[in-house]
């Protein structure tokens, strides 16, 4: 039962995590970025919106491959709680460093 549970909690986010990686990817679903469609027109003229939904389709993308990979130690029941464990701190650490480096990087802000 507790491995049932693992590998769907597993599953569940990497499928979820790659599908939303991909509609993001694509440039044009900026709209599900939190916090982006509620500022102002004026505060969106400051970042360039295809390169921030690109690059949370990217981190997205690659968080859910970690999440499915963790998939694999657990399946063949090989530590399945440090691979539970060690797949969503990998997770974590790769969701909050794309966190600060987007809101930290030049890299998505346009110069006026």
């Amino acid at each position: 039962m507790e491995t049932f549970a693992m590998i769907s909690a597993n599953l569940f986010g990497g499928i979820v995590c790659l599908v939303f990686g991909l509609i993001l990817r694509t440039g044009k679903a900026n709209f599900l970025i939190a916090g982006y469609n509620t500022m102002s027109k004026e505060e969106q003229g400051n970042w360039d919106a295809k390169a921030l939904s690109r690059f949370i389709g990217w981190l997205l993308i690659i968080s859910s491959i970690v999440l499915l990979i963790g998939c694999i130690p657990i399946l063949l029941n090989i530590f399945p709680f440090i691979a539970i464990f060690l797949s969503w701190g990998i997770f974590l650490i790769s969701i909050i460093w794309g966190m600060i480096y987007m809101n930290s990087s030049p890299r998505f802000k346009r110069m006026k």
